[in-house]
């Protein structure tokens, strides 16, 4: 199977799947003679788990983490079950997070009185300390 089919199998776009390969969580296909990606069955598996945990906001050493677990003949599933289970607490703290901001958004929102924005006391609190939590670091899920 080429790049186009094996992406679209696994609903991805080229780029991801290449992007994936040079990150070193797609294996690396077979080349044919005249330099097309061929794609076999373990491939496409290994793809597809990669984009749904892409889906599920892993990140790549999550993602590394449970394939390198899964490849593991016998291996016993608390390994994977661990991974996912402290990603679910990732996103719990990031929920919690999003709660807060938005009571703060909502807080801000209910003491504009609607007037000329110079007098405008959101605009003013803005400016002044809000107790937010820090920012969730990006590269902690790309």
């Amino acid at each position: 199977m080429k790049i186009k089919q094996a992406a679209e199998s696994v609903g991805l776009t080229v780029e991801a799947v290449r992007y994936f390969e040079r990150e070193g969580l797609a294996l690396a296909p077979l080349r044919l003679d005249n330099g097309y990606r061929a794609y076999g069955p373990g491939q496409i598996a290994r793809l597809r788990v990669i984009a749904n945990c892409r889906a599920l906001e892993m990140s790549h050493e999550e993602i590394l983490a449970l394939l390198a677990a899964s490849a593991v003949p016998g291996q016993h599933c608390d390994a994977a079950t661990r991974i996912v289970q402290v990603h679910g607490l990732h996103i719990a703290k990031r929920i919690e997070t999003l709660q807060h901001l938005q009571a703060t958004l909502q807080a801000l929102q209910a003491q504009c009185a609607g007037g000329p924005i110079d007098g405008c006391a959101l605009v003013a609190a803005l400016g002044a300390p809000l107790n937010l939590p820090p920012p969730a670091h990006a590269s902690q899920h790309l």
